[in-house]
């Protein structure tokens, strides 16, 4: 019987999650609702000067899961959430307005979380 298995975004999670699956013995199919492969990667934002070293990158194969206290995770945020992908695709005067004057949470501190809160300090004229 063969396995088959849908990955969700052909960014380097689902990139990475293919070739895993291919090495286990699965039929993996990638979806992904952009015109191509690379996720946030193929859209970058104006500011875009950060650079990642490589190991920064590297798959040890061990998820990483993050650890939440009980109500004081997601489910007690009540702000606006907004994917890098869905920022990056943002006019560059509609992104700076949608967070000029405001506190703006960064989750995550890789390539594309640097690169928005740089914009973010930017747009509320503290980066420069």
């Amino acid at each position: 019987m063969e396995k088959r298995i849908a990955i969700i975004g052909a960014g380097i999670s689902g990139l990475l999650s293919c070739k895993y699956m291919l090495e286990k013995g699965f039929n993996p199919i990638v979806f992904e609702a952009d015109n191509g492969v690379g996720g946030v990667w193929t859209h970058t934002v104006k500011t875009t000067k950060l650079q990642t070293p490589k190991p920064a990158f590297q798959f040890s194969g061990l998820p990483e899961f993050p650890d939440f206290l009980e109500n004081q995770g997601p489910e007690v945020f009540h702000g606006k959430v907004l994917h890098s992908m869905n920022y990056s695709k943002m006019e560059d005067a509609t992104a700076a307005e949608l967070v000029k004057g405001k506190h703006v949470a960064v989750v995550g501190n890789q390539k594309s979380g640097l690169d928005i809160a740089v914009e973010c300090d930017m747009a509320n004229g503290m980066y420069r």
